[in-house]
């Protein structure tokens, strides 16, 4: 993981000790039990430590790639996953041989891509016969395409009963490139266990209990997120003197003495912003190296109650080994719905939430606020179709309001004002960070919803959702903490669209770029190494790059083309465009015949590989567009659609020519 993130990295002395506390905490039965009944429970309780220590310091968009690796390499140790499905996951139908193929049955609704990825998908053993069933099945194949949930769905035909999980995937792959979040989800969660498709919960004090005077722990930032009032409240809570000491510039001489004080005293240090002083950095880690290492018996030995909170932003400068020594935790909003209310929720404690002497009605409206909350962060996900321009709302805006609204249910007991509150959290507090006229009407529009005289009765279920028929998100009439917590825990994992108020296909463009992004990731994380009896990579680059170079059409003859158009009476603005896109294709089409030979050659090891020639051979290998080619217009395509689209231009500028 820590080449997906710089700020990813974990010890084995960490590992060792979670090791030994796996096997402490899997003492569940009886002690004549067998060996290898004894081991499948180290494993499994072992499997469950490592994910959710491991998510703790993982953001959001990280979590379900961390679990499913955690999945495919469980089971690719099982023999349960064939390289060929796990090849199509990671790469489609890139590469494919287009002159062997049949034709598409059904290109009013399948694509081009989609058709290239299911003939891939017809050359796997498990998969041989999917595109004939295409041209005889088309009504049942076309009514899952276009089903709201195709990896819940039942395949048409008794393909339902013949592939696996993996194969669906690949399916869902082929065809719904936006539900593969969906199907991976689902996937750990049928092959895994459920608690490895839902994140834990952040909790602070949880994390905090275990740690220990050695361990620092350590905030990896995301924007607008400051974990100072959470640091503070849990230090209250356990009547702990915290200092906080935010680091820049001078402040290395007050953030030692602070740490001295502490690691004498037992209090908490807290430094915040430590990415703001990187180069003080080697200084902080050999302070923590010096008294991690002295013994409990020694003069100077650090206090059993000293602790050691960092924050930091993400930076490959970081000190690694100050990383694996501590604790890591996002603080960036999870995921979701119904894993943001949870989180709110566990930012409340007993004593917080009975402050209020307005209880009932404290109790529904800290509900609406927290769900106004996390639609307000959870509507991002939409990009532009959520916000015209983006937000970094945070757990401060929350607080404050949380504040407000005990402020005012208390000075009001007998009618509740709900316009003041409705203006200062709307308008003031989260209208305050948004800019844009449109977007203050939809803060306006949700507050309106979420904070009125309906909300408040106790008499009827308020439904949170009314777009949604059979809405889950009701506030329970007995909205007590830990009640308010299971009815949260009711709520679906997915969210639907219709709960924001949005259209169902809203999130079809933000979901295909974020199953992008993760096989991406899955690919750049696999080892460069091929299987015994496999296909080396030599071999894989010539047969791409000849491949290639038959598809490549052959540059223009400038000269000729200017011959040619001279003595035309074409208006003369649209001969200069005309030459200048020659000319600027003729720069990518002499480059791309120059590589792909050059590529040939280097792996033959008949000329040197420089490092540019090595970032198009990675590239070809990965069927992506090497950064040396995407010079002459922009494309966010794989290899395989640019190469097929490359082939366009050349010709529309042929036929003009030749006109």
């Amino acid at each position: 993981m820590g080449r997906v993130d710089p700020m990813y990295q974990f010890s084995l002395d960490a590992y060792v000790d979670l090791f030994n506390q796996s096997m402490d905490k899997s003492r569940t039965s009886p002690k004549n039990i067998t060996g290898t009944e004894r081991c499948r429970q180290i494993n499994v309780a072992h499997t469950l430590s490592v994910y959710q220590y491991t998510c703790r310091g993982l953001f959001e968009r990280d979590k379900l790639l961390f679990a499913l690796q955690l999945c495919l390499r469980i089971m690719t140790s099982e023999n349960k996953v064939p390289k060929q499905e796990f090849d199509f996951l990671c790469y489609g139908g890139a590469g494919i041989e287009r002159a062997d193929q049949r034709p598409n049955p059904c290109p009013e609704w399948i694509d081009a891509g989609a058709w290239d990825n299911i003939t891939a998908l017809d050359s796997i053993p498990a998969c041989m016969g999917i595109a004939s069933a295409f041209e005889q099945g088309q009504r049942d194949w076309r009514a899952w395409f276009t089903s709201s949930e195709p990896e819940e769905t039942p395949l048409p035909g008794d393909w339902e009963n013949k592939v696996t999980e993996m194969q669906r995937i690949c399916i869902i792959r082929a065809l719904r490139l936006d539900r593969v979040l969906f199907c991976a989800s689902r996937f750990v969660r049928l092959n895994l266990g459920p608690q490895f498709a839902d994140p834990p919960p952040f909790d602070l004090r949880a994390i905090f209990q275990s740690s220990n005077h050695r361990t620092p722990l350590i905030f990896v930032l995301s924007p607008g997120v400051d974990p100072t009032a959470q640091v503070k409240s849990l230090a209250n809570d356990l009547s702990t003197n915290v200092d906080i000491c935010a680091l820049g510039q001078g402040q290395a001489p007050v953030a030692m003495s602070l740490m001295n004080l502490g690691l004498r005293s037992g209090s908490w240090v807290f430094l915040a912003n430590c990415h703001l002083m990187l180069s003080w950095m080697p200084e902080l880690e050999k302070r923590i190296a010096e008294y991690c290492a002295m013994t409990e018996d020694m003069p100077h030995a650090p206090h059993c109650d000293f602790r050691l909170w960092l924050s930091a932003s993400p930076s490959p400068k970081f000190p690694i080994a100050i990383l694996q020594r501590g604790i890591k935790m996002t603080t960036e909003p999870p995921r979701g719905l119904r894993a943001n209310m949870l989180k709110l929720y566990n930012l409340v404690g007993e004593e917080q939430f009975g402050r209020c002497q307005q209880r009932l009605k404290y109790q529904r409206l800290l509900f609406s606020l927290c769900w106004f909350h996390a639609l307000l962060l959870e509507r991002r996900k939409f990009k532009s179709l959520g916000f015209n321009v983006p937000y970094e709302f945070n757990e401060s805006d929350y607080s404050i309001c949380h504040d407000l609204v005990i402020v005012f249910l208390d000075e009001y007991p007998d009618e509740t004002p709900f316009d003041a509150m409705r203006y200062l959290i709307a308008e003031a507090n989260y209208g305050g960070r948004v800019t844009d006229a449109m977007d203050r009407r939809l803060v306006n529009v949700y507050i309106t919803q979420l904070f009125c005289e309906q909300a408040i009765s106790p008499q009827t279920e308020f439904n949170l959702a009314p777009q949604l028929s059979d809405s889950p998100y009701i506030i329970p009439n007995d909205a007590d903490l830990a009640s308010a917590k299971l009815a949260i825990k009711t709520f679906p994992q997915l969210d639907n669209a219709l709960a924001f108020g949005q259209h169902a296909n809203a999130d079809i463009a933000s979901q295909i770029e974020d199953s992008s992004t993760l096989l991406d990731t899955i690919v750049s994380l696999q080892p460069k190494v091929i299987d015994a009896g496999g296909e080396s990579k030599e071999q894989k680059i010539l047969r791409i790059c000849h491949l290639m170079q038959e598809e490549v059409p052959p540059s223009f003859d400038a000269a000729a083309v200017r011959r040619g158009m001279g003595p035309r009476a074409d208006p003369e603005p649209m001969k200069t465009v005309l030459y200048q896109e020659v000319d600027r294709y003729n720069i990518l089409l002499l480059t791309l015949h120059q590589t792909l030979k050059a590529s040939e050659l280097g792996v033959q090891g008949l000329v040197i590989v420089t490092p540019e020639l090595e970032e198009i051979i990675e590239a070809v290998l990965e069927f992506k567009v090497p950064r040396a080619w995407s010079t002459c217009y922009p494309s966010l395509k794989p290899l395989t659609p640019w190469m097929r689209d490359l082939v366009i231009p050349p010709l529309l500028l042929l036929k003009k020519v030749s006109i």
